[in-house]
């Protein structure tokens, strides 16, 4: 597992839209590089845009994929 930090895994686009840097796993859901989620978004539970700047928990996949285990508050 790694420790990263919330622009390791997300690129800000806008106020209101972010976007993954790589493949990326949250519970089920698969995102590639540069799909977007907006403000408001619940993915797994978790609205991302409440833990804007914080540190998140990243376990690297056999095929690269980031999955995203939790969020630090």
């Amino acid at each position: 597992m790694a420790l990263m930090t919330f622009y390791q895994v997300f690129r800000p686009i806008d106020g209101n839209t972010l976007a993954f840097i790589a493949r990326t796993q949250i519970g089920s859901n698969v995102f590639e590089p540069g799909a977007t989620i907006v403000r408001g978004q619940i993915i797994a539970g978790i609205n991302f845009f409440d833990f804007i700047g914080k540190n998140i928990e990243v376990t690297e996949l056999p095929d690269s994929t980031r999955n995203i285990e939790r969020v630090y508050v």
